[in-house]
């Protein structure tokens, strides 16, 4: 394959001999060894001639002028090499791995040396160590010589870059690491000074050169260049600024992969800060400073550079809270306290602004107003979150008090804001003032608890419902931003700001009963299902004395149900509060939350609902079965004594798997239809019978049953029964074992309906393994009474499920 003439890699052959000449010679021949002797050709290319089949596989990518996949059919070198280079059997071949990266790093320096500008050659040959080489980069970049950079460099340089891409890290040496991140870093340098290249070619040289020192990075903080010069670190970022035309999912691609570098690089920084290493805490200072300063003359994307500080520093002060003198090191308070207060003189710009437009805009107008940047209140966010990780001197470093005043003064503007941008008809528009109120509301929802006086609590609350409810079926995105911000501020609450908090729900309960749309109970269940999930456990036995309320306003609002939207939100919000062993709810609660259950389950006038979805019907039976379970795992000791809702709920899901067939007898059954009929589940047995997952999830609760003891079962965090005494597992399972023969007695009766029955084979099946746990709770008097309970052709089914229980599932002992 060596020889002295010209190759061309880019010359194609068809494959066929037909066509095989002078020219495709060399195409055949490395196609065979590819494919055939490549294994038998490794063994014995060690030395020089490994180093010169390692050029020939490199080069036929290096040296070709394309940068995409060609589509010509045919096979040449360069797609041969590709190929190669895409299988493992090149990676894992020594004469490979002993000479490809030193090939690729020649090849470079020799292209580099011939194609760029003097000083960065001389600069790239110099590399000692990161430290100086750094320095010396800096000293280049700052000078006054403008350095011109073409597009086709960049391209070129491209193409080792997406060599080095397919190698995997464990490829490299840490002698070759260091040169070639050395590399990458130049050919950054060299995409950042090209103003004068394709905008194209250069932002995807850059998300070439910052994947590939991520990817060195995330392994290991040693090598990092960019943390040994501020100025350099800067240079850096200052580099991934794009104007707004050019924002496209490349641009968006660099920014992110440059974030994740700058996040990587402070918390390397900060290590070494703690580590008294040397020089990094006058680093650490001048990178604050610098930021700040980038900020105040409004560079692009600053605030996303100080946000990485920030956060960093937040982090850091989190983990090393206890340790005075590293807080001192690493909390750059001199620049927070700067920072901090251009952020307040920011948001009360932003305030004047957007009231002083409010007040001058005529309703019938469309005037665009300009709103508060997304990041300026994420950043505020991040400075509460500084203060309060900082301990007492959060509050002068930060002046959480100034910053808290001007958060609840905005709240107003931005609602109004909001409201005006819902009816405006551009899209953009809408969207950006969304995102911008979303990022307030959690901004605001992060004020510091001793800030939050009765007045400040009520305000934030009604904000974030107000808000909310306007952007609850208009954007689902902002709406699950807003809970998650909601759930986060009432674990935050002390007890007088919980206890307004719950206050605002009860008097919300009392309206929506009155007058309220659907949209309104739906706003009002989201948030109370927040609530109980966001609460501290000391907060949720403080919310205990008003469950009973919330759960009897839940079932007066199930009677004014317009959707079955509404129905599903219910019963989730049981399941939330049925999950939440610390309520400790007593046997009353309980007994309250199994009526609601069935008052919600079954609507009056269910034809207002119109024709409910297959895919529905099987979510509220899936529901209803998660607040069964949950009440036997989490609130068994209070269930005991409350059983007969219990299993009448139980009984009533067999009417869900009931099939109409053929009459085999034309008598009449005796049995009242009209009550029959009110057991039924009516929105969900309009499917019926429903599939083998709905029964597996009824055979699961069967199971359940039969356990003797349980999560909630005699736990401290369970509260008493009726009668005030406390039952043991066993005592528990012999309660329950009463309640057994009703529901095998309900399950026989529908058995026996000769019109209607559960008659699919798959469904009887994973229902009937289920009842046979119930059987094994019942004693020899139990199944006498079962007996009393059904008609003959009743007996005559149940003696057989009662002999292939006894054949196939009862425990004898061996």
């Amino acid at each position: 394959m060596h020889e002295t003439s010209s190759t061309d890699y880019n010359a194609t052959w068809n494959g066929t001999l037909l066509h095989l000449d002078d020219s495709s010679v060399k195409i055949a021949l490395w196609k065979l060894l590819a494919d055939e002797w490549f294994d038998v050709i490794c063994q014995f290319a060690m030395g020089e001639r490994g180093k010169k089949l390692t050029s020939f596989v490199l080069l036929a990518l290096l040296e070709s002028a394309s940068t995409t996949t060609s589509t010509t059919v045919g096979l040449s070198l360069r797609s041969t090499s590709e190929l190669l280079l895409r299988s493992a059997n090149f990676y894992e071949a020594l004469c490979f791995k002993e000479h490809a990266l030193n090939i690729i790093l020649d090849s470079f320096n020799s292209f580099f040396k011939t194609n760029a500008d003097k000083n960065l050659v001389t600069c790239y040959a110099n590399f000692e160590d990161f430290g100086k080489s750094a320095n010396d980069l800096v000293t280049v970049m700052t000078s006054s010589k403008k350095i011109r950079v073409k597009t086709e460099i960049l391209v070129k340089a491209m193409h080792y870059l997406n060599q080095l891409l397919l190698f995997p890290l464990e490829y490299y040496t840490k002698n070759e690491r260091q040169k070639v991140i050395w590399m990458t870093f130049i050919v950054d340098t060299l995409a950042g000074i090209a103003t004068e290249a394709d905008d194209e070619v250069r932002t995807k040289a850059q998300l070439r050169t910052r994947t590939l020192l991520l990817r060195f990075f995330a392994i290991s903080n040693s090598g990092n260049i960019l943390e040994m010069n501020a100025d350099l670190l800067g240079w850096f970022l200052t580099t991934t600024s794009f104007r707004p035309e050019q924002e496209n999912e490349l641009s968006k691609a660099v920014m992110g992969r440059t974030k994740q570098l700058d996040i990587q690089v402070l918390r390397s920084l900060i290590s070494m800060v703690i580590s008294n290493a040397t020089k990094a805490k006058e680093i650490l200072d001048h990178t604050c400073k610098m930021r700040l300063e980038w900020v105040k003359n409004n560079q692009p994307n600053a605030l996303d550079w100080v946000i990485d500080m920030v956060e960093t520093i937040k982090e850091s002060l989190h983990r090393h809270s206890s340790k005075e003198e590293v807080v001192n090191n690493i909390s750059a308070q001199e620049s927070i306290t700067e920072l901090s207060r251009f952020a307040i003189q920011a948001l009360n710009d932003a305030k004047t602004r957007i009231s002083t437009t409010l007040e001058n805009e005529k309703e019938d107008e469309t005037s665009s107003i300009t709103p508060i940047d997304s990041s300026l209140l994420i950043l505020v966010l991040l400075l509460q979150e500084y203060a309060q990780y900082l301990g007492s001197r959060g509050d002068q470093v930060v002046d959480i008090g100034a910053l808290s005043r001007v958060m609840v003064a905005l709240a107003s503007p931005c609602t109004i804001l909001l409201q005006r941008s819902l009816r405006s008809s551009s899209v953009s528009d809408r969207t950006s003032i969304m995102k911008m109120t979303t990022a307030f509301v959690s901004a605001l929802c992060k004020i510091l608890s001793r800030y939050q006086h009765v007045y400040v609590t009520e305000r934030v609350f009604a904000v974030i419902w107000f808000i909310y409810s306007l952007v609850y079926e208009s954007d689902e995105l902002c709406a699950h931003n807003l809970c998650h911000a909601f759930f986060s501020w009432i674990g935050d609450l002390d007890s007088e700001q919980f206890a307004v908090v719950t206050q605002g729900f009860i008097e919300q309960s009392n309206r929506l009963i009155t007058q309220a749309t659907e949209k309104d109970r739906k706003v009002y269940l989201s948030l109370l299902s927040e609530m109980l999930r966001g609460a501290t456990d000391e907060q949720k036995l403080w919310l205990r004395r008003y469950l009973p309320t919330f759960i009897t306003k839940l079932s007066t609002m199930s009677r004014q149900a317009e959707t079955v939207g509404f129905i599903q939100q219910a019963i989730q919000f049981l399941t939330t509060i049925t999950a939440q062993q610390s309520l400790r709810t007593s046997a009353y609660d309980i007994s309250l939350i199994l009526a609601c259950l069935i008052q919600v389950a079954n609507p009056p006038e269910i034809e207002r609902f119109g024709q409910v979805s297959k895919e529905t019907a099987h979510i509220l039976f899936h529901s209803i079965c998660d607040v069964l379970q949950n009440l036997l795992l989490y609130h068994r000791q209070q269930l005991i004594d409350i059983m007969a809702p219990f299993i009448a709920t139980l009984q009533a899901l067999f009417y869900c798997f009931r099939s109409p067939h053929l009459a085999l007898v034309t008598k009449k059954r005796k049995v009242d239809e009209t009550t029959t009929g009110q057991k039924k589940f009516a929105l969900i047995s309009t499917w019926a019978p429903l599939d083998v997952s709905a029964a597996d999830r009824c055979a699961r609760i069967f199971s359940s049953m039969t356990k003797k003891s349980s999560i909630g079962g005699g736990g401290k965090s369970s509260s008493t029964t009726v009668n005030g005494k406390r039952y043991t597992g066993l005592q528990q399972y012999r309660i329950i074992s009463r309640h057994a023969p009703f529901v095998l007695i309900e399950y026989f009766t529908i058995q026996s309906n000769v019109t209607m029955s559960i008659s699919q084979p798959q469904v009887k099946t994973i229902l009937e393994t289920g009842l046979y746990n119930l059987m094994d709770m019942t004693s020899e008097n139990d199944r006498n009474m079962v007996l009393a309970g059904l008609d003959a052709s009743g007996k005559l089914l149940f003696k057989n499920f009662y002999t292939s229980w006894k054949e196939n599932h009862m425990y004898t002992g061996q």
